[in-house]
């Protein structure tokens, strides 16, 4: 009997879109006159044949266990979790992003691995770093250059306008 692995056609609805589950996530440390932002999000994209992206935010609330990050000032106490707070400034970075982007994903992008630190995590650069996690995963399956990446991300002061 055919089955999908051995010659036989897909449906048409998987030819349209992949169906590959892609997985990104942005630390970064950025430096803005007298403040130092700094946090992490981890995301996995879920594709589907709907003709649009939805948002879950599945990360453990608060200040988890201590994170080893060679990015971090000593100082910001890095921990694993992403406090409440932030959390609708994810969905805020998120909906910026599809509004302001050709994005040409549909599925669900399911955010699951957050670090945040005591000085440098804020409601403002958690909705920078859901900006950026949506972009970068219009990136997946590409051969872009670390040139083209940077291009292709949204700019601190955009999203945080």
């Amino acid at each position: 009997m055919p089955g999908p692995f051995n010659g036989s056609k897909q449906p048409e609805a998987e030819t349209q879109t992949s169906t590959r589950i892609a997985q990104a996530a942005v630390e970064m440390l950025l430096p803005t006159g007298g403040v130092v932002y700094y946090g992490l999000i981890g995301g996995r994209l879920f594709p589907s044949v709907e003709p649009r992206l939805r948002l879950e935010i599945q990360t453990p609330e608060g200040d988890g266990l201590p994170y080893a990050s060679d990015l971090a000032f000593d100082y910001e106490n890095a921990r694993v979790g992403i406090p409440l707070e932030y959390r609708e400034a994810i969905s805020d970075g998120f909906n910026w992003a599809v509004e302001n982007s050709c994005l040409n994903l549909s599925g669900t992008l399911c955010v699951y691995f957050g670090v945040n630190g005591d000085t440098g995590s804020s409601i403002v650069f958690y909705r920078y770093l859901s900006a950026v996690l949506v972009r970068l995963f219009t990136l997946t399956g590409t051969d872009a250059t670390d040139d083209e990446i940077q291009v292709s991300l949204p700019t601190f002061g955009e999203v945080r306008a």
